[in-house]
C-alpha cells in the first residue's frame, strides 16, 4: 500500500468533507475499520487490494457535497467518481480505473462483481446500521430538514433493503437490524405514551 497517497487522499477528504457529518471523516473511519475486518474475518488477507479500497472508501461519498436534496435523485456515485478521478490524475496514482470502479458499483448488489466490490459494498451496508447507522441517519434527516417520522421511514427502508454478501457482514448485520427493530419499536412506545 502507498500511504502517500492514502494521506494525501485523507487530507482533501478533509478539506471536502468537513461540513457533512454524516458522510464524512468519521464515516470513512468507521469504514475503514469494517473493510479490515471483513477481510480478515471472510480470509482474504493478501487476496484484496487494500489500496483501492481505502482510496474508494475515501472518495465514494464527495459527490454528496452540494447536492443535499429530501427528494430520492442520488447519483452521487457517478459525482464520486468524476471527483476520485480528477484528484487521482494530479497524483499521477496508476490504479485509478480500479477505484472508480468500486465507487461505481458500491450502492447496488447487482453491480457487485470484484472481492473489493463486495468487501466496499457490505462494509457500507454495514456502517448504515445499528447504533451507527441510526445515529447517521438521523443525522443526515437534519441536514435535509427531515422530520422524525419521514428519518424513521428512511431508517427502515435504508436498513432493510440491501442484503449483505459475506457471511460475516450478514451475521453483524443480522444483529444491528434487531437493534433496529427494537429502537423502532421504542420510538413508536413512546410517540403512542406506551412506554411504561
Amino acid at each position: 500500500m502507498e500511504p502517500v497517497i492514502i494521506k494525501k487522499s485523507l487530507i482533501e477528504a478533509n478539506r471536502y468533507l468537513k461540513s457533512d457529518p454524516s458522510h464524512g471523516l468519521t464515516h470513512i473511519q468507521n469504514l475503514f475499520k469494517i473493510v479490515d475486518y471483513l477481510i480478515k474475518q471472510e480470509g482474504l488477507l493478501g487476496k484484496v487490494d487494500k489500496e483501492i479500497l481505502y482510496l474508494a472508501v475515501i472518495f465514494h461519498d464527495f459527490g454528496r457535497i452540494g447536492n443535499l436534496t429530501n427528494k430520492n435523485i442520488d447519483d452521487h456515485d457517478k459525482k464520486s467518481a468524476a471527483l476520485a478521478t480528477r484528484f487521482l490524475r494530479k497524483l499521477k496514482y496508476k490504479k485509478i480505473d480500479e477505484v472508480v470502479s468500486i465507487i461505481l458499483h458500491h450502492d447496488r448488489k447487482s453491480n457487485v462483481c470484484t472481492l473489493e466490490d463486495i468487501i466496499f459494498y457490505d462494509a457500507d451496508i454495514l456502517d448504515v446500521l445499528g447504533a451507527v447507522g441510526i445515529g447517521r441517519t438521523f443525522t443526515y434527516g437534519g441536514q435535509i430538514k427531515r422530520d422524525l417520522d419521514g428519518s424513521i421511514k428512511r431508517l427502515l427502508w435504508k436498513s432493510f433493503r440491501n442484503q449483505p454478501t459475506t457471511k460475516t457482514a450478514k451475521k453483524i448485520a443480522q444483529n444491528r437490524r434487531k437493534f433496529i427493530r427494537d429502537f423502532i419499536k421504542h420510538y413508536n412506545q413512546e410517540i403512542n405514551l406506551k412506554d411504561g
